[in-house]
């Protein structure tokens, strides 16, 4: 019986960079005493850089560098969302209801150790809910409904190999669309003073 050791040696260079910003416009009518109609939109941009450079016998004066788990890889998301929101209000309940439209666009551009540009539109529907009712100060009963979104990060859409960990090797997939959480919340509180 013989054992076997291997050691990956190998330096990993990475800098990350990431921008943001954005923006929301919101109008409110009321379309009678207890109810109110209201109209969104809202803009955001965001800019990811990743530069991962690996080299390999780093511990050598002449390190060289592995273009096969190396990369630069920018990705741009613009997101814009139109909405449109109803609330109803009295003493006893309060029902809200949101339902925006969302476009995305996703542009991705590798620029090592090849060049590559992917562009994507994603086009989204996405509600929310919201009713609570407190027939008394001692109880309380809230029922809560959220649907998002979310672009892949950039390590997910980074192809190239990722061998910092030799148990659990990972390769990002370019090809990612966008993810769908869905959220559900229920409370009922009885308080007996």
């Amino acid at each position: 019986n013989s054992a076997f050791s291997d050691t990956v040696d190998q330096f990993t260079d990475t800098d990350r960079m990431g921008y943001s910003a954005s923006s929301s416009l919101n109008y409110t009518e009321p379309v009678h005493e207890d109810a109110q109609l209201q109209l969104s939109s809202s803009f955001s941009y965001s800019l990811n850089e990743n530069d991962r450079k690996r080299f390999a016998d780093y511990h050598l004066v002449s390190n060289k560098l592995d273009s096969s788990l190396s990369n630069v890889y920018n990705r741009e998301y613009l997101t814009q969302n139109y909405g449109l929101g109803y609330q109803y209000r009295t003493e006893l309940f309060r029902f809200e209801s949101n339902f925006r439209f969302r476009i995305a666009n996703l542009n991705n551009k590798q620029e090592f150790p090849f060049n590559n540009n992917l562009s994507k539109q994603f086009t989204s529907f996405i509600p929310s809910l919201s009713f609570s009712y407190s027939p008394s100060r001692d109880i309380n009963l809230r029922l809560r409904y959220r649907a998002d979104n979310n672009p892949p990060s950039v390590d997910k859409l980074q192809n190239v190999l990722d061998n910092s960990d030799p148990l659990r090797l990972s390769i990002g997939n370019p090809d990612l669309k966008q993810d769908y959480n869905h959220n559900l919340f229920l409370r009922f509180s009885l308080t007996d003073f």
